[in-house]
């Protein structure tokens, strides 16, 4: 994640323990922990996995809070040949990058993991999972150098990529677990923010905040518990504050969201 740097690290936002990568999948990358040893010999997406699974089986009776950010699925693309060869079998569909789909399974595979670990330490039926993207995907092409070459993934039917404020540039999938929640498989079609897990989480667990504590954003707990729309805040805003260099400039800007209209306004000096 882009955290800012020097003060608003995750040590400085109240975690406990934390670990910080960048830029690769295997081989150099920077580690910033004093209490995990990463092998740079092994994939990091199940590096990452098993280090989280030996946090959750080392919190004993404790109630724990996890933020397991992947480093997958982004650029550069990089795994293990074995999936690569898997899906490359595929690729004559013209539909698929071989590379980004072993990738993806790489994540799929360390969520399973969490969730066995979590059912054989009785965990299953306390413990709320939110799985979610910090991005949609990247359609722009690159490869493992990040060059421009091959073509990454598509966000179809969805208009666009990350880093746009096009539908596909910024509606990320969202999946709750939660215990003892009824209906279940329910799906709410309300367009939310990840900023509103906050409050969320607060609902579900009948945790309160501080009094001295203003937020903006909406708890959607009732929403999972009926078959139910919550109403849209008067406008639902999305931000892009840099300019990226691809093929097609991508330039600040802003969305403003309201019922099924979205209003998509860039700031471009050229």
């Amino acid at each position: 994640m882009h955290l800012g740097g020097q003060d608003y690290l995750p040590r400085d936002q109240g975690f406990t323990k934390a670990t910080i990568q960048y830029g690769r999948q295997f081989g150099s990358r920077l580690i910033v922990t004093t209490h995990y040893t990463f092998d740079p010999a092994e994939y990091l997406t199940q590096e990452l996995t098993t280090y989280t699974i030996e946090f959750i089986c080392n919190a004993g009776d404790l109630i724990f809070f996890v933020c397991f950010l992947h480093f997958a699925v982004h650029i550069p693309l990089q795994t293990r040949q074995p999936k690569i060869d898997k899906y490359a079998a595929r690729s004559e569909q013209h539909l698929i990058n071989p590379i980004y789909s072993a990738m993806v399974e790489h994540v799929d595979d360390s969520v399973g993991r969490v969730l066995c670990a979590l059912k054989a330490l009785n965990l299953e039926s306390n413990t709320i999972v939110v799985f979610c993207s910090d991005n949609v995907g990247l359609t722009t092409p690159a490869n493992s150098t990040n060059r421009f070459e091959n073509g990454v993934t598509t966000n179809s039917p969805l208009r666009d990529e990350k880093g746009t404020l096009y539908e596909g540039g910024i509606r990320i999938p969202l999946i709750l677990r939660v215990p003892n929640l009824s209906p279940v498989n329910l799906v709410c079609d309300t367009p939310i923010t990840t900023a509103d897990l906050f409050p969320t989480i607060l609902g579900l667990t009948e945790t309160s905040y501080r009094d001295s504590l203003s937020i903006d954003e909406m708890d959607i707990t009732h929403s999972l518990t009926i078959q139910l729309s919550i109403r849209l805040p008067e406008n639902l805003f999305s931000f892009n504050i840099t300019t990226l260099t691809r093929p097609v400039p991508l330039f600040p800007g802003a969305t403003n969201s309201l019922s099924i209209w979205t209003t998509v306004n860039y700031n471009s000096t050229t």
